[in-house]
């Protein structure tokens, strides 16, 4: 049975709201759909990729885009391959209005297309192109819709080379200000976690220019040379600048949350139970002024629902997270992975904290369908 939102109103229409977990396995698909008794749809997507099999993550989009005309709102979190990989299919047919990625400085950027091409060589190439068209090319295709950018937190504060560095085309958004939303009735608020700088990206940016082959006479990355000729030498350079640290250097999580005007009409406790917190591949870990600016921008004791963040991840937990007690947590992992995920201790934390925990795989019936049930008054 779906939760109500809105009580005690002359009801003018209904409308559907379901949030889906899919599963994928180890990556991120989530969608939200808003459904008006006429038919009229709002659609919203978080990531959208796989490293566990890949036909798997096609049949769930396939399902997804049956139900489907276009996407309203098209969040990417960071662009591992593992959260972007089902992009172009996705896309293909379907347009999207408006697309939020993070404003990145060109080192981290460069540093995030490294990863991906020394951890899958040439199936990081298709990934690499979406970077490509988001961030260096001239226009994109338009397949993307509307490009708006999340302006890190000190963006302000940056002085004008800096603020030359960082990119990201598209209509610039403030952290923590609303993107749009499903009419007067939802929102979403995204925060961008990249530091700038960074100074393990710079690092890397110094140390790449000096391997034969690895940029182009132009300086851009050379993407083949990469992959089949210098990959030792930047593998061994990446490994030297990283010293076994966590590797996300950025994240954009999202909150969705009904909207101020509807939270105050409906029971509180189905207003919270809806508030949901995507996260990503957050890492605050060790790191408290990360939280603290996350905190500022977010009341995470009122979130009902948070993705753990990076599939389990020791690296990236925070017990904070436990302080508000949401009702449910949820990971997305492969059944296969090797990296461990997800960590016993995070899951341990929140069972002993007595919240549910969703575990997400590329299993059937793993997967988790959310419902909501809001009355709309004109």
């Amino acid at each position: 049975m779906p939760s109500r939102l809105r009580k005690d109103v002359v009801v003018t229409t209904h409308i559907d709201f379901l949030r889906s977990l899919r599963p994928v396995g180890q990556g991120a698909f989530y969608t939200e759909v808003f459904k008006k008794d006429d038919g009229t749809l709002f659609t919203v997507v978080y990531d959208c990729g796989t490293e566990t099999d890949s036909s798997i993550l096609e049949a769930q989009i396939d399902e997804f885009k049956k139900e489907i005309t276009q996407i309203d709102l098209l969040f990417i979190s960071h662009f591992h391959r593992d959260h972007i990989s089902g992009l172009d299919k996705l896309l293909d047919g379907i347009p999207v209005i408006k697309t939020v990625i993070p404003m990145l400085p060109e080192q981290i950027l460069t540093l995030a297309r490294v990863q991906n091409l020394l951890q899958y060589k040439k199936e990081a190439i298709d990934t690499d192109d979406i970077i490509k068209e988001l961030y260096l090319s001239d226009e994109t295709s338009g397949r993307f819709g509307d490009l708006t950018v999340i302006e890190p937190l000190d963006y302000s504060d940056l002085s004008g080379e800096e603020k030359n560095d960082v990119l990201g085309q598209g209509k610039r958004a403030r952290n923590g200000s609303s993107v749009g939303g499903f009419e007067s009735l939802w929102e979403y608020v995204p925060f961008n976690s990249v530091s700038i700088p960074d100074q393990r990206a710079i690092d890397f940016m110094k140390g790449l220019k000096d391997i034969e082959g690895a940029l182009d006479d132009d300086g851009n990355l050379n993407v083949s040379r990469i992959i089949h000729g210098c990959r030792t030498k930047v593998m061994a350079l990446y490994k030297d600048v990283m010293k076994g640290a966590d590797e996300n250097l950025y994240t954009m999580t999202v909150e969705s949350r009904p909207s101020g005007s509807l939270a105050k009409d409906s029971d509180p406790s189905v207003v919270r139970e809806a508030r949901c917190l995507y996260t990503g591949n957050f890492d605050s870990a060790g790191n408290p002024g990360l939280w603290k600016r996350f905190s500022s921008i977010y009341d995470y004791k009122a979130f009902g629902m948070v993705q753990i963040p990076h599939h389990g991840s020791k690296h990236s937990w925070r017990k904070e997270f436990l302080k508000g007690n949401p009702r449910r947590f949820f990971i997305s992992v492969g059944t296969t992975n090797t990296y461990h995920h997800p960590d016993f201790w995070v899951v341990k934390d929140v069972c002993d904290a007595k919240s549910n925990v969703d575990v997400i795989t590329e299993k059937d019936g793993t997967g988790q369908e959310i419902k909501y049930w809001i009355d709309e008054v004109v």
